[in-house]
């Protein structure tokens, strides 16, 4: 994931590049779309560490 970077915005943003998750194969690592054919649970996992990662709830 890219180091989360904050300039002192109201609510917190930003991108994230594909490294850092627990998909597999065509969406490999950190795979965040429901609507793919990825694994729900790997999706919910990359989720979760997406929201971690921003200081969110998981």
């Amino acid at each position: 994931m890219i180091p989360f970077i904050t300039a002192g915005l109201a609510s917190p943003h930003g991108f994230f590049s594909r490294q850092g998750g627990v998909s597999e194969g065509a969406y490999d690592s950190l795979n965040c779309g429901q609507y793919g054919k990825d694994d729900p649970l790997n999706v919910a996992e990359n989720r979760s560490r997406a929201m971690r990662a921003i200081g969110g709830m998981p």
